[in-house]
């Protein structure tokens, strides 16, 4: 072929084809009496003679720099960066356009592997990843032996034997819901220095590890560890997310936990279906990963998935379709979130010639409006909204305004269809009790930003009359005069000048000075005020418009970011059998865990050496009363504790405590009961109401960032669930459902009354709250008068009884700045949260602590 005839063969689209022979199907072949052979032979022959290049007149240069590509591989070299690449086809004359259909043949034909441009359809994603030609095929295929072989027991043996619990919950984690953690990178190929030590123990005590890596090492530093990691985002298996990279491709089949509103049926009216006889293995994984890279948040599972983009949510799922064929089904609350997965699904099945999926339905739903605007009146919106709508239409947000005084109501049904509420205060709010009702009832439901408008009086305390305090608000009073109120400044300042001029012009007369004077007259004040005046609006407008783009729409892109769909959760379907507090016999009957601590918990903490039991009064089963109060292994679902069904569907402690992650908190996970599935129940569970939370951390922004470090070592060693409040939308149901509140006492916490009202919430339902106190961040005395300061606003007296009682606890005193990183105060921390959570304490657990990066056996 020409290069022309080439180049338009590229452009057609075929290089990112995959040709599947045979369209797939299987031919019969009897290896026994050879029957099948031939035919078999004729039909691999024909085909290879169809391909592409088969029998291709290639120009010199192309078979010149497959063989400098050929001695490179020979003297060792494994990839080259794309600069190298450049230098060494322009020695062979490649360059442009003609480098590109080279590299292009290269590609398809196994000799390198590049990902740049050329091959992907978004440039963007292309650029900021791809920049490397990878060459020798044996350690291309190494770096993915490292990442997809399923068998991690000699890392989980290696972090077990070395007393390691952060690294070994990371190895559950990574096999249990397919995220690895970044720190686990060293320990995938063999071999640099992090990982020298797992790999030399591999190498001398594991043959089948041994024989698995015996062409010696994969990476020799942390540069090849980084293009290993490229190459796996090359081949689509996976995409980083903050700590960890996602990797569905290593989920084994039956793994179905996934977000629980992914279920969330409700607001997800944009739907499509597509039907495919049989979709290839890595289909729905690479489609995971695609889509990953390119919206705010996922869930996923080994056949179904949810995303989140802006306050939009998409579930996808492959489902079996009544006639045996698999169905891919989408579900979305908006388009633009929906058009971001279509877009993957029709790149992949281009990808994969001759694999087309036939719609069988599709739906249009509403546009959800990811920001209302409630303004008072309408000379409000003409100074604010015009701006902000501009900001938000850059964006790519829906913005849309309401009148608070007018006949419009946000009735459930219209809450339903938005995300973030941004208030403008402006005067007479205080006077319309209507207005203040719509804010208190979207405050219920709805992420808000109050903004201050110039016409709110500075005296007013605006935070009662929105029903409390909030996390942020914007201060605009001196960006958002109206025009009438710069018409009235810009008069009254010509008539000062004009004023100050007249006095000026008398006294250089008085003084024998000749001065003359040409005073304007009303009308021409009037005149120059309204051009002033309208001046002065635009450079408002412009300085409005700078404040809102730095300050506003981060804030809204980040209240976006963290919306979260309506839960599905059992508590509409529970009565007291869900109480925390209540201990389950496998019959559903409940027994009360205090009474049960009694015999078995002594005042002074340690565990009672009896080996009492007692009789379930409904199923006559004998218990000993030490087992019931520790934690099992397993958690009975609760929908079928109260159902009443015998044996009840029983989910992994173990496996709940990993799908919480080291992130403190936040996890929206569901694991789904099999039990309830096979009765035709809804078998979704969300980990809240399986697995609460061990430990609800209390602290200010500023404070969680100092002690970071120490929660996440607590979590590690102790063998706990934290969750550390920050105002989303389960924190609520974790604190009351939690054991232990840690307290992170600092200057700043008096300032919130939401965590004031949430220590009160502890307090008041008998929770162990432990204060830590680092002296840098907190300078008053421990005693009631500095701890009177954490007393709601509002008066809550009951709750001072038992702050005062809070003063028995010896506040755990530590600095998270200090070189040992707190790990002094992590063992008492421990013991004190394993006592109060029903466990006995193993304080063999604390002797290593590489969290922090200490020993605890050499501390003093």
């Amino acid at each position: 072929r020409s290069v022309k005839d080439i180049k338009k063969w590229y452009t057609d689209g075929n290089a990112l084809r995959v040709t599947v022979f045979e369209g797939g199907e299987s031919q019969r072949v009897n290896c026994l009496m050879g029957e099948g052979i031939a035919r078999l032979r004729a039909s691999i022959v024909n085909f290879s003679l169809g391909m592409p290049w088969y029998k291709e007149a290639l120009p010199m240069s192309w078979v010149q720099l497959r063989s400098d590509v050929k001695q490179l591989i020979g003297r060792g070299q494994t990839f080259m960066e794309l600069t190298e690449w450049t230098n060494l086809a322009k020695a062979r004359g490649l360059e442009g356009e003609l480098l590109k259909i080279c590299t292009g043949f290269l590609h398809d034909t196994g000799i390198v592997r590049f990902f740049g441009t050329l091959f992907d359809a978004d440039k963007a994603r292309a650029e900021e990843f791809y920049n490397t030609v990878f060459m020798d095929v044996g350690w291309m295929v190494s770096a993915l032996k490292g990442l997809v072989r399923h068998d991690r027991q000699a890392l989980q043996d290696y972090f077990s034997s070395a007393g390691d619990h952060a690294m070994l919950r990371r190895v559950n984690r990574l096999n249990a819901t397919g995220r690895l953690h970044k720190d686990l990178l060293p320990f995938m190929w063999p071999c640099v220095d992090a990982g020298l030590k797992f790999w030399s123990s591999v190498r001398e005590n594991n043959q089948q590890e041994r024989d698995l890596w015996s062409a010696g090492d994969v990476v020799s530093g942390e540069s090849d560890i980084v293009k290993a990691v490229e190459l796996l985002e090359g081949f689509d298996l996976v995409v980083r997310q903050n700590e960890e990279y996602l990797v569905p491709a290593i989920l084994p089949q039956g793994k179905l936990q996934v977000s629980a509103d992914a279920y969330c049926a409700s607001i997800c009216t944009w739907k499509i279906s597509k039907s495919f006889p049989k979709l290839p293995a890595s289909f729905f994984q690479r489609m995971v990963v695609r889509v990953a890279c390119r919206v705010s948040s996922v869930q996923f599972s080994s056949s179904s998935a949810v995303f989140y983009l802006h306050g939009n949510v998409c579930t996808a799922s492959v489902d079996l379709g009544p006639e045996g064929q698999q169905c891919l089904n989408v579900s979305s609350s908006g388009k633009k979130i929906l058009t971001v997965v279509k877009e993957q699904i029709d790149y992949l099945e281009s990808f994969f010639s001759g694999l087309q999926g036939t719609v069988v339905h599709s739906v249009t739903g509403r546009e959800p409006w990811q920001i209302a605007v409630l303004v008072l009146d309408q000379q409000t919106c003409d100074v604010f909204v015009p701006a902000l709508k501009q900001l938000a239409s850059n964006q790519g947000f829906t913005l849309k305004e309401y009148l608070m005084n007018s006949d419009i109501l946000l009735t459930e049904e219209e809450l339903k269809h938005i995300r973030v509420v941004v208030i403008a205060l402006s005067a007479g709010f205080e006077s319309s009790m209507e207005a203040q009702d719509v804010v208190k009832q979207i405050r219920a439901s709805k992420a808000v930003i109050p903004v201050l408008m110039n016409s709110l009086d500075p005296a007013l305390h605006w935070q009662s009359l929105i029903g409390g305090d909030v996390n942020w608000n914007l201060d605009l009073r001196d960006h958002t005069k109206p025009m009438s109120t710069l018409i009235t400044e810009s008069r009254s300042q010509l008539q000062e000048e004009e004023i100050s001029r007249e006095q000026t012009v008398s006294a250089e007369r008085a003084a024998g000075v000749s001065g003359v004077l040409s005073s304007r007259t009303e009308s021409q004040i009037l005149t120059d005020a309204d051009e002033m005046a309208q001046q002065k609006l635009e450079q408002q407008t412009d300085r409005l418009r700078d404040v809102l783009k730095k300050l506003l729409i981060p804030r809204v892109k980040l209240l976006l970011d963290s919306w979260r769909a309506e839960m599905i959760s059992v508590e509409t379907i529970l009565n007291e059998d869900s109480d925390p507090n209540k201990v389950l016999c496998q019959c559903g009957h409940s027994f009360d865990r205090l009474e049960l601590l009694n015999h078995v918990h002594s005042d002074a903490g340690a565990w009672s050496s009896n080996d009492e039991s007692l009789v379930c009064p409904v199923c006559s089963k004998e218990h000993r009363i030490i087992d019931l109060v520790s934690i099992p292994e397993v958690r009975p679902c609760p929908v079928c504790v109260k159902s009443k069904h015998n044996p009840p569907g029983i989910f992994s402690v173990r496996e709940c405590k990993l799908q919480y992650g080291e992130g403190l908190g936040g996890c929206n996970a569901t694991l789904e009961c099999r039990v309830c599935m096979s009765r035709g129940r809804p078998p979704q569970r969300h980990i809240l109401d399986i697995y609460p939370p061990d430990v609800f951390v209390l602290a200010t922004d500023v404070a969680l960032k100092a002690a970071n470090r120490v929660l996440q070592s607590l979590e590690a060693e102790s063998d706990t669930v934290v969750w550390a409040g920050s105002g989303g939308t389960y924190d609520f149901i974790a604190l009351q459902r939690s054991c232990v509140v840690l307290l992170i006492l600092s200057d700043d916490l008096p300032l919130s009354e939401a965590l004031k009202r949430q220590l009160g919430t502890a307090l008041a339902s008998g929770k162990l709250v432990i204060p830590l106190l680092d002296r840098s961040l907190w300078s008053r005395p421990f005693e009631q008068q500095g701890l009177s300061a954490l007393l709601p606003k509002a008066g809550d007296e009951a709750s001072a009884p038992s702050l005062l009682a809070m003063q028995r606890y010896k506040p755990v005193l530590l600095s998270f700045t200090s070189e040992d990183g707190g790990a002094s105060a992590v063992q008492r921390l421990s013991a004190l949260v394993s006592s109060r959570i029903h466990r006995a304490v193993n304080l063999r657990v604390f002797s290593d602590m590489p969290m922090l990066g200490v020993s605890l056996s050499g501390l003093k």
